[in-house]
């Protein structure tokens, strides 16, 4: 019934539209990449490498998700319900589109583009996102402005943010089947080695994560009581479930790029 409805939202011929998936640019072949961006996990540099290779005119950042901020929480809930059912035939002739939003949202339109994503501890990713928004410009989001001004601790800041519904819905977006390419945080130098060994050879040299923390060394892990600890792993369970898949998925597909040993 729901599928029924939002079909009726957007229109019934552009939603069923499929756009090959190679694209020619300056005669040369480029295939697509749709690379939906996790906060906190590292992209920047693999971001920059990626628009190396396509180049910058063949790039879409996809920004819609901040313009949906600003609108109220109705409007919110109705676009993010439509937005898998919606075209993005407008985007074909770009290379990579990459930002932050589901992987579901191009699924309709370019079945078969190459989707990629790295995966962070979870506890550390949400650590990352706390001290970020704690050291960062308050803006319009309302979360980030009751964090700064109530000086709020890691416990205070979860139960605002970790809700039963939200982690449903981002564990339900970002399963790991999602993705021909994932990619994992704590294992960047190997990610990339991969990434470049088994699907982008042209994928330029990339350099190890930028230092965001001017606190925390780059490869250095935030460190918790056991109380936080322990709250944190409860409210973040599904995500940690979800990494866990995305490490072992990661590691089968690394070993699987490894050259075959000599028999002695």
């Amino acid at each position: 019934m729901r599928y029924d409805f939002a079909l009726s939202l957007v229109d019934y011929r552009e939603s069923f539209l499929k756009v090959p998936n190679t694209i020619t640019q300056g005669g040369a072949q480029l295939e697509r990449i749709i690379f939906p961006h996790q906060s906190k996990t590292g992209g920047t540099s693999i971001n920059k490498a990626l628009i190396s290779m396509v180049g910058r005119d063949h790039i879409f950042l996809d920004t819609d998700r901040r313009r949906e901020n600003e609108k109220v929480r109705l409007v919110q809930a109705f676009n993010n319900f439509v937005e898998p059912y919606r075209s993005y035939s407008e985007r074909a002739d770009y290379a990579l589109i990459l930002g932050h939003f589901s992987p579901f949202k191009y699924r309709r339109t370019f079945p078969d583009a190459f989707y990629m994503t790295f995966y962070r501890d979870p506890l550390q990713q949400f650590i990352s996102l706390y001290h970020f928004w704690k050291r960062s410009p308050v803006g319009t989001n309302p979360v980030q402005k009751k964090l700064v001004e109530e000086n709020m601790n890691l416990i205070s800041f979860g139960k605002i943010l970790l809700t039963t519904g939200r982690n449903k819905r981002k564990a339900k977006r970002f399963s790991v089947d999602q993705f021909d390419f994932v990619g994992i945080t704590e294992e960047f130098d190997s990610s990339v080695h991969l990434l470049r060994e088994r699907w982008l050879p042209h994928l330029p040299v990339v350099v190890e994560p930028s230092r965001v923390n001017p606190d925390k060394a780059v490869h250095h892990r935030y460190t918790l009581d056991e109380e936080t600890r322990e709250f944190l792993a409860h409210r973040l369970r599904r995500q940690i479930r979800i990494y866990e898949q995305a490490v072992d998925r990661f590691k089968k597909d690394l070993q699987g790029a490894l050259p075959a040993r000599d028999p002695a």
